[in-house]
């Protein structure tokens, strides 16, 4: 029999394979370990920095290859690398655009973060669930890799959206129906990371306007429509379903 090449896997965590912000389904995680035993790389890609990736993931997907905070950091064999942070001066403008309107937000750094969030916001559940780091104060995040703004309403997410793009050279993302800003150094994303680290041919499931430019250059991009129709052209469409899920993930095998 003709052995199968090796191909990478790339999967979002929220939205696409997890659905309550704590765990993945036992049914998506043991597709996803055939697709391991059959000699695939699996690599997880999330909004998440790696400290709030890990309690999402069992234990043996630890080692894989982890790309969070949108593309701004990594995590392979659990060793934590910082592809790209945010420069000073822009730093400055959006804590400064923070204490003007008073704006709830966390800020990570490599591992620590400051934040001030409500606890009615989604985020409050899955921010540190593993006790891994320490919440500092926002003054002594010196190098910031992502800045999330939360419960902006329309019309405030649109003023600082445009005042983010005029005044910095940060990408901003505005995640469907949520309200709030995720924010990294220019050109950072998980397409721009998984080119840097050499990545160029694989599979990708996702969800959301973060994951847009790892499926447009998919070889093949499967979009979960747990917040909205594909965004992006040539997408194997799948509804937010276990069996669904799965179904899509054993096509590859």
């Amino acid at each position: 029999m003709e052995k199968l090449s090796m191909k990478n896997f790339v999967f979002d965590i929220d939205g696409t394979i997890s659905f309550n912000g704590q765990n993945i389904p036992d049914e998506i995680i043991a597709s996803i370990k055939e697709l391991m035993v059959n000699g695939h790389r699996v690599i997880f890609a999330s909004a998440r920095p790696i400290r709030d990736l890990l309690p999402v993931l069992p234990d043996e997907f630890n080692d894989n290859l982890l790309i969070g905070a949108n593309g701004a950091m990594v995590s392979d064999n659990s060793k934590i690398k910082i592809i790209n942070t945010i420069n000073s001066e822009d730093a400055k403008f959006v804590f400064e655009l923070i204490t003007k309107y008073q704006l709830s937000y966390v800020v990570d750094s490599d591992w620590n973060y400051a934040s001030q969030i409500t606890e009615n916001n989604c985020m409050y559940g899955q921010i540190d669930i593993g006790n891994f780091a320490r919440q500092i104060p926002l003054s002594m995040i010196e190098t910031p890799v992502k800045i999330i703004l939360l419960d902006l309403n329309n019309k405030l997410l649109n003023k600082i959206s445009e005042s983010l793009r005029t005044n910095t050279d940060l990408a901003v993302v505005s995640h469907i129906g949520e309200g709030n800003l995720n924010i990294t150094a220019n050109d950072v994303n998980k397409y721009s990371t998984l080119s840097k680290l050499g990545i160029t041919e694989y599979i990708a499931f996702g969800n959301d306007k973060n994951d847009v430019e790892m499926l447009q250059h998919a070889q093949s991009g499967v979009w979960i429509t747990s917040k909205t129709s594909p965004l992006v052209d040539n997408q194997i469409e799948c509804t937010a379903d276990i069996s669904e899920i799965t179904k899509n993930i054993n096509q590859f095998v």
